[in-house]
């Protein structure tokens, strides 16, 4: 091999090192200022590394690191932490070679090693996959005993209403026809046995609602919507419930916004809910205010405030999720489904809308939802 040969031979050699191998390279005078580095060193640090003191791109758990120490021995293997892009320190075996004014680091990974964490990795994902695999075989078969349980629940519901409905009715005759001729005890029960039918009607009703919900067969159609005139029918069907307690509903109509894109009958049935549950938490001859305002240039927001007790901090996160119930109790020894709110939020879900309970700064509960202005 002649010398031009020999040349080539370094000169690819060198050119490979600084642009393509995978190994960390700093070249520094002995003050510890970088002279020289390599692509590698700069794609893994991220930073412009020339005329930089090489001491800041070493990470040292216990002391100030200092190359004046690792250079007495060129034979010598140091297991070192470097600085990177990602903020993560990286491992790399390094030495440390002194030529004349010269300080070369050159740190390489164990091969060994990094074959070792392939494998491993290998493996970790061949776990992960089994398990996304099982996770997705057990989420169908849920969603398979979850559709089950909507058909029977919803079967059950719809089967029980009838002779509930009808011991209501009878109840109801037996009280209007012959309540003059029974003594106080027998026309207590009557009342029990109308008060409890229409609780459970009404418990009937809900779980018809969250079959159909969560089955995703629920059907919005949405329509531009009077909104306050469908705030004035709940008004006018709740306030019976409201002079029983002298509980005064204010609604103050505004003039200029109106209109919202929703299914009325579905958006009702919501604005029912959550003004029942506002007298049912209202104390005597309190208020509970209703208002219909502008939220922002898409939407409308339709709150209703009582002056009740307010909301637990330990039922914040419960109040929307079927079957749960606050603690606190309600002001008239009314009942509770626990149903009314989940079924509301997913009404105002399928809407595209939210929904938001509060307590407010004077006492009372506020629980306001966001619809779609009509365009």
């Amino acid at each position: 091999m002649n010398g031009n040969n020999q040349k080539e031979i370094d000169s690819v050699i060198l050119e490979y090192f600084y642009d393509n191998a995978s190994v960390v390279f700093f070249c520094c005078n002995e003050n510890g200022i970088i002279v020289k580095t390599n692509r590698y060193t700069e794609n893994i640090i991220g930073k412009e590394l020339i005329d930089k003191t090489i001491n800041h791109f070493f990470v040292d758990f216990h002391n100030a690191f200092k190359i004046s120490d690792f250079i007495n021995d060129s034979k010598k293997v140091y297991l070192l932490n470097i600085t990177t892009k990602s903020g993560l320190p990286q491992t790399y075996y390094f030495r440390f070679f002194k030529l004349q004014d010269l300080i070369i680091a050159i740190g390489e990974t164990d091969i060994e090693e990094t074959e070792n964490l392939r494998r491993h990795l290998v493996l970790l994902n061949n776990e992960l996959n089994n398990k996304t695999r099982e996770l997705m075989k057990a989420n169908k078969e849920l969603e398979k005993l979850n559709n089950i349980k909507n058909q029977l629940l919803g079967m059950a519901a719809h089967d029980l209403r009838t002779p509930v409905g009808a011991i209501r009715s009878y109840s109801e005759f037996l009280l209007e026809e012959t309540a003059q001729k029974l003594d106080v005890e027998h026309v207590h029960f009557l009342i029990t046995i109308k008060s409890l039918s229409d609780f459970m009607l009404r418990l009937l009703n809900d779980l018809l609602d969250v079959s159909i919900i969560e089955s995703g067969r629920i059907t919005i159609e949405p329509r531009k919507t009077d909104m306050v005139s469908l705030i004035k029918e709940s008004i006018e069907i709740l306030e019976i419930f409201a002079n029983r307690k002298s509980i005064q509903i204010a609604f103050s109509p505004p003039t200029d916004i109106t209109d919202a894109y929703v299914d009325p009958i579905r958006i009702r049935q919501v604005i029912d809910n959550l003004l029942n549950n506002a007298i049912k938490f209202s104390p005597q001859k309190s208020t509970v205010v209703i208002t219909l305002t502008e939220y922002d240039e898409d939407r409308l927001k339709i709150s209703i405030a009582d002056e009740g007790k307010g909301i637990a901090l330990e039922d914040m996160d419960k109040l929307f999720k079927p079957f749960s119930q606050a603690s606190s109790e309600t002001t008239g020894g009314e009942r509770k489904t626990g149903l009314g709110l989940s079924i509301a939020k997913k009404i105002i879900d399928a809407h595209g809308g939210k929904i938001f309970a509060k307590n407010r700064e004077n006492g009372g509960s506020e629980f306001y939802f966001l619809v779609n202005k009509a365009k």
